[in-house]
């Protein structure tokens, strides 16, 4: 049996990362939690995600330059960047730049984010 997919989350606001781990974990992920941007690559390299979701303003960095960290790394093997953000203004930019794979908006509720999970990733348990 395959293990679930892994998914390294980096939000800096802590009942978010709580909620996305929670929320992804009953969604049939495992889930490594990181709570600023610096700490991203480090961690990956530890654990190998299989998929990351970065929120877009951590304070340290956005995820816009976690993104370009993470694909110009080569060491990822292309796993997914999903981004979340609560500033839809900045999606044109970010196209821009070193885009993510997909961008989810920060609501109330994680169910968008879930279902653009389970896209990237069908064998994740229900």
């Amino acid at each position: 049996m395959t293990p679930s997919p892994l998914i390294l989350v980096a939000d800096d606001d802590e009942e978010w990362r709580r909620l996305l781990a929670f929320s992804l974990q009953e969604a049939g992920f495992r889930v490594e939690l990181a709570s600023d941007g610096k700490s991203v690559l480090p961690l990956a390299g530890q654990c190998r995600p299989d998929g990351f979701v970065l929120d877009h303003d951590m304070g340290d960095m956005t995820g816009a330059q976690v993104c370009a960290a993470i694909k110009s790394s080569g060491e990822h093997g292309g796993a997914p960047v999903v981004m979340l953000t609560a500033h839809v203004e900045v999606l044109p930019a970010l196209i821009g730049g070193c885009p993510p794979d997909q961008f989810v908006v920060k609501t109330g509720s994680v169910d968008e984010l879930i279902a653009v999970l389970k896209g990237l990733f069908p064998e994740a348990a229900p």
